[in-house]
This record gives C-alpha cells, structure tokens and sequence, in this order.
C-alpha cells in the first residue's frame, strides 16, 4: 500500500507538472513554435534589411542573446555534421582561426537532450530540452523531500515551487538551467547514501553527478557540488553513525562523486585540456574576491535586490525594456531572479514559527541562507569569495542553489502549517464536545 501510495502521489505531481507545462509551453506545442530567441539576429543591420525582418520587430528580450549568438550555432552546427553523416565536430572553425567545441563544455552536446540533434533541428531540440530540464527538476525535488519524509502534498507543492522557479525558467535555454536541474537529483542520491550506501545508491549518485557535468556549466557545476557534499557532510555529523559506518558511507560519497566523473569523462577531459590552455586560469577567472576577505562595499545594492523575491519585476523587465538597475554593481534580470511563489516564500519563512524538532529541517534552511549570504556577499560570508575555486567562480549564481534549498524548506512549511490547522480544527471539535456534553447534561 505504501509503495501504492507513491505512485499515486508521484502521478498528481506528473498531473500538475502536465497542466502547467501544457500552458506555459502551449505555442510550442500548438502552434509549431520554438524555445530560441529568433528575432535576435534582426538586430543585426545586416539581417535587418531582409523584407522579412518587420515581423520580428520590436525585440522581444535582447538578454537572451546567448541563446542564439552561442548555443544556437554551435548546435547547429553539430546537427548539420551528424546529420549529414560527418559525425561529432569537436571544432568550431567559424571563430577566428577556429575554437574547440566540445572542449567549451557550454556547447553540451552529450547532455541526453542534445544527443537529439542527430535527429532534430536545433529549435526543437531547444524545446525539448526546456522541458526535460523542468521535469526532471520536478520530480527528483519531489523524490528528494520524500526521503526527507515531507507529506506527498508538501513535495508536490516544493516540486512544483522550484520547477517553476525564477532561475529555471529564466536561464532555461542556457546551459546554466541544465546543470541546475540535476540538483535535486544529486541531494537525493546523497542523501540516500548517506544512509544507505549500496550499489543501486551509488550508481544514481554517479549518474547525478555525470548529468551536472554533461550539462554544460562547469562554474554551476561547482556550485551544485560543493552544497550538495556540504549537505551529506552535514547530514553525516548529525546521524552520528559508528566509525566503520562513517568510512562506510564517505566512501560511498565518493565512489559516487568518481562514478559521476567517468560517466562524464567524455565532455570533462576535452574541457579540462581547453581550461589549462587558456587564460582564464592565469587572469583568475571572474573572481568576486576584493582585496578585503571580509568586506564587500556591494553588500547593500546587492541586498536591495532582495525586494525581487516578491516582486520579481521591481526592477523591470527586459520584455517590456524599462528594466533598470539602479546601482553601479553590475545586474541583470537573469542574475537577481530568486522568485519562487509568494506562497512557497511564505511556507519557508513560517516554518521557523513552529520551531521544527528535526535536525534536516535547519541543514536545508542553514544552506539556503548561507548561499543566499554569499551570492549578495553580505558581511563575514565575503570570505567565501576568496577560497579556493569560489575565488575564480561567478557566485551570485549561488541565488540559484538557494532557490532549491528555499522550495524543499516550504515543503517542510507546507506540513507544518497543515499539522497547526489540524490541531486547531480538533481543538475546536474537543471544545465543541465539552459545550456540547455540558449542555446535555444541564
């Protein structure tokens, strides 16, 4: 019956997840549309003298450039080489005197989705990738707060939270969106082999982590790992298991973490050589570290950007070109965006009103906050910006991991909130008896 249960629960998650991508995907699935940026190029004063470009004006949303600038053309090109029996190009020779494109990692071409464009066309490839990305974020949230032991309406509400959040849908035709779509995955499989550590656990830990490298943005990947293993780390030092029991599941940690590697080496060997060649090593990638480790003067503009996890279009939007940031610190739409529901908002934040007793509960809501501190570099949480790896690491992107973490918090709101309104009701129901037996008696 419990395993009955599961289904059932997992269908009306598949059920919301169907309604929901069937409105916001309906041009393309009834109109023949697709997920690409096409009116981009007519920018161009090239393009822009073809009849035919009135049709695309005005610009729609000019920060989605990448789309078609970058990712676009490098799957074109591949699908023209695959499908006209050329196979896997590894190089790009329409850029200067040529670049890798495998080695670029951002290209993907082994993320599951874009081994289709040995069949497809870029543009529909572009599509179905937008919605592998948003079901597979869907259900392993909902697997992942199952075995954290949230009700099945409290995952399906956290499911659905992060599945639509700001940073999925709006990085969704970037590699970014990918790479964050296997989180869930990844904190499953960790979480299950923090308790269990058999083959079957290691395995789907190895195919998580193998994903979130193919999916095509290493700096995301990086994130995406290192809160994962924090997560198991911590989830370690609270179950307090015996020695051997300890060297039992850290060894399954990484047996998993090397699993995920070899299933992925096909994509990291080329990018690891290309990375060593190139001067992002040398010039310290996009580092965020200031001179101060502690100190970040960015902190408060970053920190009023917060009034965008409410309204996400208090700034503007790109779609209606009155987007405007304020402040001197470099912002965009895309990189503020942590909206995920007003409603979620509130579950997570309530859920410390009934000061939850499990110890799970805390890790998710510390790692939430701590990657939301770093991303606006608040105060003592600057020094994050300055380790190892972070230090050449973009990590305001780190708002994207905090959206996950937020959404499984308001799940564990969600049953909080429906055990208060419970007691509540059976104790309206025990006063009413009293009255009732009282009246009776009298």
């Amino acid at each position: 019956m419990g395993l009955l249960r599961e289904y059932r629960a997992l269908g009306w998650l598949l059920l919301c997840l169907a309604i929901c991508l069937g409105l916001l995907f309906a041009p393309v699935f009834v109109q023949g549309e697709v997920i690409v940026p096409g009116d981009i190029p007519y920018t161009n004063a090239f393009w822009a003298a073809d009849p035919g470009a009135t049709q695309f004006s005005p610009l729609k949303n000019g920060l989605l450039s990448d789309q078609i600038n970058q990712f676009f053309v490098w799957h074109s090109l591949a699908s023209d080489a695959m499908q006209n029996g050329r196979g896997l190009p590894l190089w790009n020779p329409y850029v200067f005197t040529g670049q890798p494109l495998v080695g670029n990692a951002q290209s993907a071409l082994f993320y599951p989705p874009n081994l289709l464009l040995r069949w497809f066309s870029p543009g529909s490839v572009a599509s179905l990738r937008g919605l592998f990305n948003i079901i597979v974020a869907a259900i392993f949230t909902f697997l992942f707060t199952r075995s954290l032991q949230v009700s099945a309406r409290g995952s399906i509400f956290a499911a659905i939270a992060f599945a639509f959040s700001g940073p999925l849908i709006v990085w969704l035709g970037h590699p970014h969106s990918n790479v964050l779509a296997t989180l869930p995955l990844v904190l499953w499989a960790v979480e299950m082999t923090v308790h269990r550590p058999q083959i079957r656990e290691i395995a789907v830990l190895g195919i998580g982590v193998g994903l979130s490298f193919l999916g095509g943005h290493p700096e995301t990947t990086f994130h995406v790992l290192a809160f994962a293993f924090v997560y198991g780390g911590l989830r370690l030092v609270f179950l307090r298991p015996g020695i051997k029991a300890m060297a039992a599941r850290t060894g399954g940690l990484l047996a998993g973490s090397l699993l995920g590697l070899g299933v992925a080496a096909i994509q990291v060997l080329p990018f690891a050589t290309f990375l060593l060649q190139s001067s992002t090593l040398a010039d310290g990638g996009r580092s965020m570290g200031g001179s101060n480790w502690l100190y970040s003067s960015e902190w408060l503009p970053n920190l009023a950007s917060g009034v965008t996890a409410i309204f996400p279009n208090f700034f503007g939007n790109p779609v209606t070109n009155n987007y405007n940031w304020p402040f001197a610190n470099f912002q965009n739409y895309n990189e503020q965006s942590i909206y995920f529901g007003v409603l979620p908002w509130a579950m997570m934040l309530g859920v410390l009103l009934f000061r939850p007793r499990k110890v799970v509960v805390w890790i998710v809501l510390g790692l939430a906050l701590v990657a939301l501190a770093v991303a606006w570099r608040l105060p003592g949480f600057e020094l994050v910006n300055h380790l190892p790896l972070f230090s050449i690491s973009l990590n305001k992107r780190l708002k994207m991991i905090f959206v996950l973490f937020a959404a499984v918090a308001s799940g564990f709101g969600f049953d909080a909130f429906l055990a208060a309104l419970n007691a509540k009701d059976r104790n309206r129901g025990l006063f009413l008896g009293i009255a009732v037996a009282r009246r009776w008696r009298w």
